[in-house]
């Protein structure tokens, strides 16, 4: 589980998905695990590095 350091509220793993999540259904947030904002997950966050190519 991703776990938020400063209240210890799970992140919800499916809204960190190229996909997102629609549920609003659970208790996990809808927040970016890399920055911390709500309007994308890790795999849309403008922050994160591009994969290396072999």
């Amino acid at each position: 589980n991703l776990v938020l350091i400063d209240n210890g509220r799970t992140l919800c793993c499916d809204w960190q998905r190229l996909d997102g999540c629609n549920s609003h259904l659970h208790d996990s947030r809808h927040l970016c695990s890399g920055c911390g904002q709500s309007t994308h997950g890790a795999q849309n966050c403008p922050r994160a590095e591009a994969a290396e190519r072999c």
